[in-house]
C-alpha cells in the first residue's frame, strides 16, 4: 500500500469511529529549539491533540503530500486503533491491571511503528518517523546479519513487538558489522524499545499516583504479538473482515480507557507535570503551582515540564531570539541532568517572569479544571 492511501485509510477510520481532534492551547515552533511537544498524548481519550494554530482543515490530512506533522498524527492515530481494537476484544478493564495495561500499551507503540514505518514507509522507500529504514537495504543487512527473516514478515514483527515487551530479541543483534545503515537501524531499536518500557512504566506509576519507579519491565510469556500482526493485516489489505470489524466497534461509554485509575477517580494529590497538564487543575490551583515553582531552587523534572507548558501557550514567536537561544541552551542541559545549575534555573524564571502578563492575558478560565485531563503524556 502507498503512503498516502495508507494515511488515508487511517483517517477514513478516526472519522468512521468518531475519534476527536482537539487544540492543544500550545504553539508549535518550539520543537526547533530543543522544547518537547507540549500537545500531549491522549489515546486513552480517543483524542488527538493538535497546535493551536493547526486545524483539519489547514493540515489538509486527506490529500496533498504526507508530510512529518501528518504521519506523527497518524503514528497517534495508529496507537487509538490499537487501544480499539483492545477494548473490542478484552474490555475497558484491561487498562486497569499492571501488566495488562503495560502489555498493551507497549503492543500499541509497536503496532505504530511496525504498520507504518515497516510497512508502509519503508516499503515505500519514504523518510521514516520512529525509525530511518529502506526495505531496498534490506538484502545488504541480510548479508550482514543472516539471522534476519524477510522484510515485513511475521517473524520480524513479532521479533520488534517481544522487543518492545521484554527487552530481548531474536534478531537484531549490533556488533555483526560494520555496515552504518544496519548498525544505525538496530541500536535506534534497541534504545526506542527501552524508553518506551520506561516510560510505559512511569505512565502507569503516575496513574496510581505513586512516585515513579524508573524501572524497566519486561512483561514476558505475552501472546500479544498475534494481535498486532491481526490488526496490521486488517488494516493493509482491504477485505470484507476489515468492513465487518468496523461495522461492529461500538464506543458507548468508552470515553476514557483508564478511568479505573487512581489518578482519575482523585485518590491521592500528587502532581508530575510530564503526566498532568495545566488544564486539569484548578485555576486557584494553577496560581498556587505557579507562585511555587518560581521559588524553586533545585528543579525537577516535573517543575521543567510546568514550565515547558506555561512557555509554549504563547506563540513562539512572542519570544526574542536570545530568549529563544536560552531556553534551547536550558533544554540541552535539563536533556541531561534536570537538576539545572542555579545559573540556568533562574535565567529559565526570569523567561517566564519576563512574559508573565501575558499569559495571565491568555488565560481562559473555562480551560481549567478539564477532569478528563487528569492524565496526558507528555514526555519526547
Amino acid at each position: 500500500m502507498d503512503v498516502s492511501s495508507f494515511l488515508q485509510r487511517v483517517w477514513n477510520y478516526a472519522e468512521q469511529t468518531n475519534i476527536e481532534f482537539i487544540q492543544s492551547g500550545s504553539h508549535r515552533g518550539f520543537s526547533d529549539y530543543g522544547l518537547p511537544d507540549t500537545r500531549g498524548f491522549t489515546p486513552h481519550l480517543r483524542q488527538v491533540r493538535l497546535y493551536q494554530e493547526d486545524t483539519l482543515e489547514n493540515l489538509n490530512l486527506k490529500g496533498g503530500q504526507p508530510s512529518q506533522v501528518k504521519l506523527w498524527l497518524t503514528h497517534d492515530l495508529l496507537h487509538i486503533l490499537f487501544y480499539d481494537f483492545i477494548f473490542f476484544n478484552v474490555g475497558e478493564s484491561a487498562f486497569s491491571h499492571y501488566e495488562s495495561f503495560l502489555e498493551f500499551h507497549l503492543a500499541s507503540e509497536a503496532f505504530a511503528v511496525w504498520a507504518l514505518d515497516y510497512q508502509v514507509l519503508a516499503k515505500n522507500s519514504h523518510e521514516g518517523l520512529a525509525i530511518q529504514l529502506d526495505q531496498k537495504q534490506w538484502r545488504e543487512f541480510q548479508k550482514s546479519n543472516p539471522k534476519l527473516p524477510s522484510f515485513g514478515s511475521q517473524a520480524l514483527g513479532k521479533d520488534i513487538t517481544q522487543l518492545y515487551l521484554t527487552g530481548h530479541t531474536q534478531y537484531l543483534q549490533l556488533g555483526m558489522t560494520t555496515h552504518p545503515a544496519y548498525e544505525e537501524w538496530v541500536g535506534h531499536e534497541l534504545r526506542y524499545s527501552e524508553k518506551q518500557r520506561l516510560y510505559a512504566q512511569m505512565w502507569w506509576d503516575d496513574l496510581q499516583l505513586e512516585q515513579l519507579s524508573y524501572r524497566l519491565p519486561e512483561i514476558t510469556k505475552s501472546y500479544i504479538d498475534e494481535a498486532v500482526m491481526e490488526l496490521t493485516e486488517l488494516l493493509l489489505f482491504p477485505s470484507t473482515q476489515w468492513e465487518s470489524y468496523l461495522k461492529s466497534l461500538n464506543f458507548h461509554g468508552a470515553n476514557n480507557f483508564f478511568q479505573e485509575a487512581p489518578k482519575y477517580q482523585k485518590k491521592g494529590s500528587f502532581t508530575d507535570y510530564r503526566f498532568t497538564p495545566l488544564q486539569a487543575l484548578s485555576f486557584d490551583q494553577f496560581k498556587i503551582s505557579y507562585k511555587e515553582a518560581l521559588e524553586i531552587k533545585r528543579p525537577s523534572a516535573s517543575d521543567l515540564f510546568f514550565f515547558y507548558q506555561l512557555i509554549t501557550k504563547l506563540p513562539v514567536s512572542d519570544y526574542s531570539d536570545v530568549d529563544l537561544n536560552l531556553l534551547q541552551n536550558i533544554t540541552q542541559a535539563a536533556n541531561r541532568d534536570p537538576t539545572l545549575p542555579p545559573s540556568l534555573w533562574e535565567s529559565f524564571v526570569a523567561i517566564v517572569r519576563k512574559k508573565e502578563t501575558s499569559y495571565f492575558k491568555k488565560i481562559d478560565l473555562n480551560q481549567f479544571q478539564q477532569k478528563n485531563l487528569a492524565s496526558v503524556f507528555f514526555l519526547p
